[in-house]
């Protein structure tokens, strides 16, 4: 046995795996699909399996090619590693263009649960809504009345892939009945702050509070007058 075997072995295994990579990352990625619905967990935990192997087929494969500086276009190695490359390299690219924009929205819907009240100076009645959402994805709009009637309205909300914040009325309280059943967009996310988001909507811009903050700020200065 020469020194030049296990190198040589090393590369034709790196390139057998990075070529056979796709083959079996399909094979889950139809499992995946399969059991989604039924089996919501067993289908995360197979894409994160295929993720891994996608990966570390691209990895193999450029070092497949190379160990062939040393050891030459032995046993199919090039063949192979150069399949490996581009498939699995093909697969990150496309896995990359959607879940980076995916991970960042799924990242502002978190931010976005809590209690948040309409800034709204030119109309006073418009900054006693609050609106909290909760992330199970449920939502309660909560708007008082100079008549003291309290409206109430409660549905699901979602953020879309165009950052427009989507309200889908359930029910209503002390309300227009009408509203039940509707969609409501809401307006465009441009902004997203730990204590202020900005939306745009048909009629400009609104500016949101976070109620938790603004709490929080007045019950400090609250501590430091009293002292």
């Amino acid at each position: 046995m020469t020194a030049d075997e296990p190198r040589s072995s090393f590369g034709e295994r790196a390139a057998r795996f990075s070529a056979y990579t796709p083959i079996v990352v399909s094979v889950l990625a139809i499992a995946s699909v399969t059991v989604r619905a039924s089996h919501p967990i067993v289908a995360i935990v197979l894409g994160a399996i295929s993720l891994l192997l996608v990966i570390a087929g691209l990895i193999l494969g450029i070092a497949a090619l190379i160990s062939m500086r040393r050891l030459g276009r032995r046993r199919g190695i090039l063949v192979r590693a150069l399949i490996g490359v581009v498939f699995n390299g093909a697969v990150v690219l496309v896995l990359l263009t959607i879940l980076l924009p995916s991970m960042s929205r799924a990242g502002m819907k978190q931010r976005l649960v809590g209690t948040w009240q309409i800034d709204h100076p030119k109309n006073p009645s418009m900054g006693k809504v609050r609106m909290t959402f909760n992330g199970d994805r449920s939502f309660v709009v909560v708007r008082p009345h100079d008549d003291g009637v309290v409206v109430t309205l409660r549905g699901t909300w979602a953020l879309t892939s165009e950052q427009e914040l989507v309200l889908d009325i359930a029910s209503t309280e002390h309300g227009d009945q009408s509203v039940v059943g509707e969609q409501w967009n809401f307006g465009t996310l441009k902004k997203l702050e730990e204590n202020q988001a900005v939306l745009e909507g048909s009629n400009g811009e609104e500016t949101l509070i976070r109620v938790r903050e603004v709490a929080q700020t007045r019950s400090a200065t609250t501590t430091v007058a009293t002292d």
